[in-house]
């Protein structure tokens, strides 16, 4: 593998990572993730039409 020169800590890497789910939407309810605080409560939901993620909430909800 080729060497860059970067070097990110693991916390770095993960709000990096974490910046990727922003914009998406609930499944369930629509709310839109726009800051890295709004993604505290989130779980992985599977590709839908807004994106990847559900509400925590809305997922406990309706989840069969």
């Amino acid at each position: 593998m080729a060497e860059l020169g970067l070097k990110v800590d693991r916390d770095t890497a993960v709000l990096i990572a974490l910046c990727m789910y922003l914009g998406e939407c609930c499944k369930f309810c629509g709310k839109e993730y726009k800051t890295l605080d709004d993604l505290k409560d989130t779980v992985w939901a599977g590709y839908h039409e807004h994106g990847r993620l559900a509400c925590a909430d809305c997922w406990e909800k309706h989840k069969t």
